[in-house]
């Protein structure tokens, strides 16, 4: 999500003036640092839901490491663990949780990681 981009996300408390109004990424990210209620829940939220999908591409191929990248999980710095907090708890017994890591290509990650597929793409005609 890029700065331009607007969501949904200031809904904790219906008697709050700004409740249902749209929040920018710069935003959300102040209010994260700063532990607002509304913040912490829409980024745990967010976490969560990306914690389902990878618990369902771990049941079909099985990766021992995760990487989480991107601007908007880049400009987050508690997005991995919770993301790594959530996979632990989805985790069937006995098998546990794959690791996860931030990127270390920052923001620019999604960029890279589309830039390779594109070359491996390229290389083989359709």
């Amino acid at each position: 999500m890029s700065a331009g981009h607007r969501v949904r996300t200031r809904d904790v408390d219906a008697s709050d003036p700004d409740a249902g109004a749209p929040v920018g990424y710069d935003d959300l990210r102040q209010g994260l640092l700063a532990d607002e209620e509304w913040a912490v829940q829409a980024v745990d939220r967010t976490c969560h839901r990306l914690a389902v999908a990878i618990t369902g591409v771990r049941e079909l191929l099985h990766p021992g490491t995760v990487v989480v990248g991107g601007g908007f999980a880049a400009g987050l710095p508690v997005f991995a663990d919770l993301v790594a907090h959530h996979l632990a708890a989805l985790a069937r017994p006995g098998v546990p949780a794959p690791v996860v890591r931030a990127s270390l290509m920052g923001p620019l990650s999604t960029l890279h990681g589309a830039v390779a597929l594109a070359r491996l793409l390229g290389s083989d005609p359709l």
